[in-house]
């Protein structure tokens, strides 16, 4: 019986689903324009388009879109046939992207077929480089995937997700791959570490790549108080005058914020605390590392340390307050804060009706 000529039935069909779908998107962003009367509202745009059958063909040609990344900026079309509901257009950008959808479902193709027939093998050095760049590639695809989810708009977001699942299929795929190449062991075996190494990859993914770390990283770290320079004559103190105790009171409390130590400061400025030029009070180059997080500028972090900078009336008296964040609650916010881009519509965003 002979065998489904895969390298070439995968590439045209995928490759013939592609341009219609390219041709398709158009009449469907613009038929959805008219119907909710949204003609020329960019948010709307951002939101809308691709249309629905691009993102779908984007998401399953994930890594195409990865190889014709150089050509990203090349939108200048070669090729342009415009009418009220459709729009070809052809720029380097897609040849780039509709070539490399040939080339990778060639290369699934033909590795379907190697796996039905006999066929001569590579030199296991080369096999080896082969699969560090498969590697490598998996690096770039996860990495443009996390780009994209990291956006504000819907449709980004969307094919990003694909993304994840198609680094995390060739990443299964690469490392299967190599550990046949080492012995590691029975089929099960291999298995079995392929799906935690990829589990443990995945969730490192999702905590953020580099806030899990850093926030891993703080449990190794033992407690110390880290507190902005003030401008002014300081002492440190266990107390805070009472005019100023339920303002500092208030600002720690909804954070689950500990408090380590007090400063008291006289300043000669003499700004309120509302004047924009209250920053005078703090070193101007510590604010690069220290972020605000309330409005007024009065609250500051830097990773588990909180730094709560308040004035009296007349900005003659200063108080700085330093807290620190428990481990388990600065993990929590760094998993959430890249955890809530999964949700849709995107947090803060109002769409365009």
């Amino acid at each position: 019986m002979k065998s489904i000529p895969w390298r070439w039935l995968l590439p045209s069909v995928q490759l013939a689903l592609a341009l219609a779908c390219h041709i398709l998107d158009t009449h469907v962003y613009r038929t959805g324009v008219y119907r909710d009367r949204v003609v020329n509202n960019t948010v709307y745009f951002a939101q809308h388009s691709p249309a629905w059958l691009v993102r779908l063909s984007n998401g399953m040609n994930f890594p195409a879109l990865v190889l014709a990344y150089p050509l990203r900026n090349e939108v200048n079309p070669i090729y342009e046939r415009n009418s009220v509901y459709t729009l070809i257009w052809i720029s380097p950008h897609y040849v780039g992207f509709f070539v490399s959808i040939f080339l990778l479902w060639y290369w699934i193709g033909r590795s379907l077929e190697n796996r039905q027939t006999a066929h001569r093998r590579w030199p296991r050095n080369a096999r080896l480089a082969a699969l560090a760049g498969g590697i490598a590639f998996c690096v770039l695809t996860a990495t443009y995937a996390n780009q994209m989810i990291a956006t504000e708009f819907t449709p980004e977001r969307q094919i990003g997700v694909f993304g994840i699942a198609w680094a995390s299929v060739l990443l299964t795929c690469f490392l299967w791959q190599i550990m046949r190449e080492f012995g590691g062991g029975a089929p099960r075996q291999r298995l079995f570490v392929v799906a935690i190494i990829v589990s443990i990859t995945a969730c490192a993914w999702l905590g953020g790549p580099w806030g899990t770390m850093q926030a891993l990283g703080e449990y190794l770290r033992p407690d110390s108080v880290r507190m902005l320079p003030l401008n002014g004559q300081c002492t440190t103190s266990k107390t805070v005058p009472a005019n100023l105790a339920q303002t500092v009171e208030a600002q720690g409390r909804p954070h689950h914020l500990s408090p380590q130590e007090f400063m008291v400061c006289h300043s000669m400025f003499r700004i309120p605390q509302g004047d924009p030029r209250f920053t005078a009070v703090l070193g101007g180059s510590n604010l690069e590392k220290w972020l605000p997080v309330t409005p007024g500028d009065r609250l500051y972090q830097f990773r588990r340390h909180f730094a709560l900078v308040v004035a009296d009336d007349g900005g003659e008296v200063i108080v700085e307050a330093a807290f620190i964040q428990s481990r388990w609650e600065y993990l929590l916010c760094n998993w959430n804060k890249t955890r809530s881009s999964w949700s849709w519509p995107y947090e803060g965003l109002q769409e365009a009706n």
